[in-house]
């Protein structure tokens, strides 16, 4: 906790320079909240849908004029205030995902069965933004190195726990972006329900989501002719 104390290895020294582990505590705690969901819901955006699966993937939508009426199938993935917890029908991610289901914009939408939605687990959330302060307070540092005057331990340093950090946001994404919620409609009489799967680890966002589909038979890439029939 000191906040001159270095340490490389068996080497320790004091300096008058603060080492820049106690500075990133510091600046990690004065991340604002609203700069860790950014950061969040940016990273969100970079997803892309992976070859043979969704048409797209629409993160973080600020209104549900942001998600097209097509006749593709698309991901939805729920901004990070609209957290789902277990067997809560009436969380704040199924709410959005009725609002987006129904509605683009003002007007009704129509291609209703081609969305499915990914939200994030609530009790997972405090996890992920602290990773969040973490990385963006180092990244801070390791911009403002030069002003900062690092001598070339704290510079080598700073450029590690970026690194480190940031593949440590990359890690727990998965790990919050849990619950799958997939409108249902048995009958088209019948009211529309929502599914909330939770979503094993392991690969990417939409990956993960686009398997669980398939394997379920609620996604299915083509339909055989005497299946069809059947049906």
């Amino acid at each position: 906790q000191a906040a001159h104390l270095y340490a490389d290895g068996s080497r320790y020294w004091f300096s008058t320079q603060p080492n820049v582990l106690s500075m990133a505590k510091g600046n990690a705690e004065r991340i604002e909240d609203a700069d860790r969901l950014n950061e969040i819901h940016g990273r969100l955006k970079r997803i892309s849908a992976p070859s043979n699966t969704f048409a797209g993937i629409h993160a973080a939508p600020e209104t549900s004029a942001d998600v097209p009426d097509e006749c593709d199938a698309r991901l939805v993935i729920l901004p990070v205030d609209k957290g789902h917890v277990a067997n809560d029908e009436s969380s704040a991610a199924m709410n959005a995902a009725m609002e987006y289901l129904e509605k683009r914009g003002n007007s009704p939408r129509l291609n209703r069965n081609t969305l499915v939605f990914l939200a994030v687990d609530k009790g997972k959330l405090d996890e992920l933004k602290e990773a969040v302060a973490i990385y963006l307070a180092w990244d801070g540092i390791w911009n403002d190195r030069d002003r900062l005057n690092l001598d070339p331990h704290n510079t080598s340093m700073a450029k590690n726990k970026k690194e480190e950090s940031d593949r440590g946001v990359n890690a727990r994404l998965p790990e919050a972006f849990i619950w799958l919620i997939n409108p249902t409609q048995n009958d088209p009489t019948e009211k529309i329900t929502f599914q909330a799967s939770r979503l094993t680890s392991g690969e990417g966002l939409a990956e993960r989501a686009w398997k669980k589909l398939e394997r379920d038979g609620d996604m299915v890439k083509g339909i055989a002719g005497t299946v069809l029939r059947i049906h």
